[in-house]
């Protein structure tokens, strides 16, 4: 029998969460039936893995679109690899914009503000290197917040995929920081940290603006590929989100449905996948019992983000 993961929905449901009673008006950029979205790519020395995001990219519905690619990797055949990426996507018309800006010790967040600066759109979408967007992601979550009068929208649910361990599933994050699409003139800065920066930005907008979740998993696939920026016990506890375990039978059918709107079968290329689903350790009780024995830390970390941009 074919497989069981629901199509997209005629009717979009999402949920709306509004914090402009004491912000001001729900949006700062005023509504375009198609504005000019600028995708936002921070990568290094994964060309490969690139070349697949920005497959999907180019096959994105919203046609007003750019790709930012912000390339923190140092001269050398992955930066030369990309280049020639892009260089054949242009062939295409379609419009990349690539920064070359070797990282350093520079982290994460740092270079994420570099692409945002780059940016020429009303407003910005991450578009992380090592994952894949189904072509309607754009689109639906623009008219999300548009109909919604939201400066962002989010997916709530994402596919997550675990190749080299064969594990394959939906999760609900509530907020599923990667997928963010935003109004450029309300994004805050991001802080210079290396892991968590984007949750950090989240958790911001959600605190003093209306925006958009949507429960629409089908349009993001989250590859942990074990080179990630998050560390295993990252993933671990990412794993006790899943709502829906597809690792078993039904793998290679939803990957193969899948593949009809993403280039999955290429990333089956870069990976070997062991025949069996591999077992997720649950997350370790000590880190937990670290965390909540400081509550207050997660209010200081925002009020220090409220008190002025973010250098």
């Amino acid at each position: 029998m074919p497989v069981a993961l629901p199509g997209l929905q005629d009717r979009i449901g999402a949920v709306i969460y509004d914090r402009t009673v004491r912000a001001g008006p729900p949006s700062t950029v005023e509504p375009d039936s198609s504005p000019l979205i600028s995708c936002l790519m921070v990568t290094r020395n994964r060309p490969r893995q690139a070349a697949l995001a920005v497959e999907c990219f180019a096959r994105q519905t919203h046609q007003n679109r750019e790709l930012v690619i912000v390339d923190g990797g140092e001269p050398g055949k992955s930066r030369d690899d990309l280049a020639a990426t892009v260089a054949a996507y242009r062939a295409r018309g379609l419009r990349l914009n690539l920064v070359h800006e070797p990282q350093g010790d520079r982290v994460l967040g740092e270079m994420r503000n570099i692409a945002v600066s780059a940016a020429s759109g009303a407003y910005v979408a991450t578009w992380d290197d090592d994952d894949l967007s189904d072509p309607l992601r754009l689109e639906l979550q623009y008219q999300a917040l548009r109909h919604a009068g939201a400066v962002a929208s989010f997916l709530g649910k994402a596919i997550v995929w675990a190749p080299r361990r064969r594990l394959l599933g939906v999760a609900r994050f509530g907020r599923w920081e990667n997928t963010m699409v935003c109004a450029k003139a309300a994004l805050p800065g991001y802080p210079a940290m290396s892991v968590g920066e984007d949750v950090a930005v989240g958790d911001r907008l959600a605190g003093a603006a209306r925006i958009v979740v949507l429960e629409q998993p089908r349009l993001y696939l989250h590859v942990q590929h074990g080179s990630n920026a998050s560390n295993e016990h990252a993933f671990r506890t990412m794993w006790t989100h899943v709502e829906r375990d597809l690792s078993g039978a039904d793998y290679d059918e939803v990957l193969l449905e899948l593949a009809d709107r993403m280039p999955v079968a290429a990333y089956r290329g870069l990976v070997q996948e062991p025949p069996t689903p591999q077992p997720v350790e649950a997350p370790e009780t000590r880190d937990k019992v670290r965390v909540v024995t400081d509550p207050g830390l997660r209010e200081r970390i925002l009020e220090r983000l409220r008190s002025g941009p973010v250098r």
